[in-house]
């Protein structure tokens, strides 16, 4: 009986050894497991954390840039400041921006400059400032710096003068839908200023303007019809032009109209 004891004991040694083997091997294995997953998950609820745009962060926050100003608006806050409108006069904030615009290829602003040296508003008159300046706008395509140029090269301010530069520039502008310019050139053909004299063609020109309802260019072709220019010598056309000027306003035309005992 005793060895069967003795052996009972040894087997139960050894399968209680084997025991305390296995569960001391499941603890090792599930060390490092946990500690991974605990860190993973901290990280996780880390960066949730982080945000760039709450009240509380605002140096992270970006701010949508600003657009830049248009050369239109560059030129409208100059003629602004040039004439006054809605801020006090101030010629040197006009000239400022117009210049802005100005260096955006802004035509009308380089004609603006032009005749801000023209006629000396806050900087030294210059007509050969502002004839550069008209001829910048001009190869713009602004139908005004191309009158101006015109009417400086009739005057010559600032250039030599030559009727034939000045019909030049007003049959551009003119071409290009000035009705000021369509009246000077219609005066340049009646007058044989730069072209040869044409009565048909100043008519054509005067209608033009007039049909824009330019008074001066009614009162020239009243003018015309009085005196048989291009046309039937005719009294009552003549009366009719006149009275069409005056009514829109042309001290010329009423003078006239005096002259033939006529009321408008």
């Amino acid at each position: 009986m005793k060895p069967v004891r003795t052996l009972q004991r040894l087997v139960l040694i050894i399968v209680c050894m084997s025991a305390i083997q296995i569960s001391y091997g499941q603890d090792v294995r599930k060390k490092p497991v946990a500690p991974k997953k605990t860190t993973i998950q901290k990280k996780a609820t880390t960066k949730k954390k982080k945000t760039y745009n709450t009240p509380s962060t605002p140096k992270y926050v970006e701010e949508p840039a600003k657009p830049a100003m248009t050369s239109g608006e560059m030129f409208t806050k100059g003629y602004n400041y040039h004439y006054g409108l809605g801020v006090a006069q101030n010629y040197s904030e006009a000239l400022f921006w117009y210049r802005q615009a100005a260096d955006m290829g802004n035509g009308t602003a380089m004609c603006n400059i032009g005749y801000m040296y023209e006629n000396g508003q806050g900087v030294i008159q210059s007509y050969s400032e502002a004839v550069y300046w008209y001829r910048q706008g001009a190869d713009k395509g602004n139908a005004q710096a191309m009158y101006n140029l015109g009417y400086e090269y009739e005057n010559g301010q600032g250039v030599t003068k030559s009727y034939a530069d000045a019909a030049y520039w007003y049959r551009r502008a003119a071409d290009n839908g000035l009705v000021s310019a369509m009246y000077a050139l219609g005066n340049m053909c009646r007058l044989g200023q730069g072209l040869a004299v044409s009565y048909s063609d100043a008519l054509y020109w005067y209608r033009k303007a007039a049909d824009q309802g330019y008074a001066k260019a009614m009162c020239n072709i009243g003018y015309m019809y009085e005196n048989g220019m291009g046309v039937t010598k005719s009294r009552s056309e003549a009366v009719n032009w006149y009275r069409k000027s005056a009514r829109a306003g042309d001290e010329t035309a009423k003078k006239n109209l005096q002259i033939l005992g006529e009321t408008w």
